[in-house]
């Protein structure tokens, strides 16, 4: 009986809880991508700056770190094709990136996929990401050699930009894609259904006391 009554609860009240929802991200500024064996350039980044050069600063736009593509081979297999890739790739320690939301948004997550590709052409895991107001946050190298990702709990974090630092634990950092999510707190729609079971609350009681 009691399992009943939670069960009804749930999917009642279950109307007012919050979900997360995708962030649409306005812009980004970042550092164009390196050029190696292959251009790893930020191919398809439409604000201000030059995105057929290496290391030109990007600002204003959005490109290959927003697009929805996530890369799911190692840089080696998704850059090799002649064209643009799905990475984007700096010969650096670290990269910074500001990422501009148009408004204020209550936070969920950050996940960041990249590629581990246990130091072939000097290509590995993020090691740490530095979140402006927030901290840093440090990963071990997962196990393999493959694509992988990271998230960060923003739970709380309410502002219309993040800026990050993402430290690579080899000579190059590669990233296909960043996604954010926000807490929406608007009402998760139940079935008609639902609402016919409350009446029945009470008679379920009842009969449960005459037992």
């Amino acid at each position: 009986m009691i399992r009943i009554l939670s069960a009804v609860s749930a999917v009642i009240f279950g109307i007012s809880a919050a979900h997360a929802a995708s962030v649409n991200v306005v812009s980004y500024d970042v550092i164009n991508g390196y050029r190696g064996g292959f251009d790893y350039f930020d191919d398809t980044y439409d604000g201000t700056g030059d995105n057929t050069l290496p290391a030109r600063q990007l600002r204003g736009g959005t490109g290959d770190l927003t697009d929805g593509v996530i890369a799911q081979t190692g840089w080696r297999a998704a850059e090799s094709p002649a064209g643009p890739g799905p990475y984007v790739g700096w010969l650096r320690p670290f990269i910074d990136i500001q990422f501009n939301f148009g408004t204020d948004v209550e936070l969920a997550s950050m996940t960041v996929w990249y590629d581990d590709s246990e130091g072939d052409g000097g290509v590995d895991h993020i090691r740490a990401v530095d979140v402006t107001d927030l901290g840093r946050f440090l990963y071990d190298d997962p196990a393999g050699s493959t694509f992988a990702s990271l998230t960060i709990d923003l739970t709380g974090f309410n502002r219309s930009t993040v800026d990050i630092r993402l430290w690579g634990s080899n000579p190059w950092i590669f990233v296909s894609e960043v996604e954010f999510e926000s807490v929406d707190a608007a009402p998760v729609p139940v079935p008609a259904a639902a609402f016919l079971l409350a009446p029945a609350i009470p008679l379920l009681m009842r009969r449960r006391k005459k037992a």
